[in-house]
Formats: C-alpha cells, sequence, structure tokens
C-alpha cells in the first residue's frame, strides 16, 4: 500500500511539476474539487466533461474521434453493497435476473434501498456538506 502511495506522490509531483512533499501535504486521502484544486495546482483549468474530451483529442492529435458513453447496469443492492450484493443474491438463489416479490424481505429491502439512493442522488453539493432533519421525515 506504501509502495502504491509513493508511486502516486511520484506520478503527481513529475507530472504536476510539484515538489512530492508539497504534493504528499495536500493529498493526505483528500479529494480536492473545483476551485480549491487549482489553487493548489493539482489542476490546470476547470471545465465540463465535454471541454476534458477536446482537450484529450487535442492531445492526442485526433480530428475525428466517437465519444462511448458506458454505464454498467446495477441494482439497488449493488449500488449500495458493491460486490457483497450479488454474492448474497447467489447465496440466497436469486439470482441477477430474478425478480423479487414486493412483500418478500429481500423485495422489501430492495425497494428501501432504492428510495434511498433515489433520496442521495439529489444532493449536489460540491463540498459535500448536507444537514438532514429526521424529525422533519
Amino acid at each position: 500500500m506504501e509502495n502504491g502511495y509513493d508511486r502516486f506522490l511520484s506520478v503527481v509531483s513529475e507530472g504536476r511539476d510539484l515538489d512530492k512533499d508539497y504534493v504528499n501535504s495536500v493529498a493526505q486521502g483528500h479529494v480536492w474539487i473545483g476551485a480549491r484544486a487549482k489553487e493548489l495546482r493539482l489542476v490546470d483549468k476547470l471545465g465540463t466533461i465535454d471541454d476534458a474530451i477536446v482537450a484529450a483529442a487535442k492531445l492526442a492529435k485526433l480530428e475525428k474521434y466517437d465519444v462511448v458513453e458506458m454505464e454498467e447496469k446495477r441494482t439497488p443492492f449493488e449500488k449500495i453493497l458493491g460486490n457483497f450484493s450479488s454474492k448474497l443474491m447467489t447465496m440466497t438463489g436469486l439470482g441477477e435476473t430474478a425478480k423479487l416479490g414486493r412483500n418478500s424481505t429481500l423485495g422489501k429491502i430492495s425497494a428501501e434501498a432504492q428510495h434511498q439512493l433515489e433520496f442521495f442522488e439529489q444532493f449536489n453539493d460540491p463540498n459535500a456538506a448536507y444537514a438532514r432533519c429526521l424529525a422533519c421525515e
């Protein structure tokens, strides 16, 4: 793990022309976004995914290119629990294509998981600062 982190620090410091100690001081498991990442010299400029695609095409000297969006379809279980949900469904004999009955225990868990995912997907604060009033629900 330490070798991987050291390699990360080396790649970033060389690629961004920054001192390795500086990169280590701002890294430390943090994820910097937007203007703050630019202030820390971790990004050159801010933009959209389309801006990044155009810049990548220019760097690759491509005049013509196609953009293909790929999104893995995941069940509510997989979205919340990752691979654990697949193992759970296999262990219970449901498999990925089985339809869960609404009144079954797993069906209820799946429905609640989907409800919670929809709730959390509405948050979009770039600083990830939220408050939730449990008494208001």
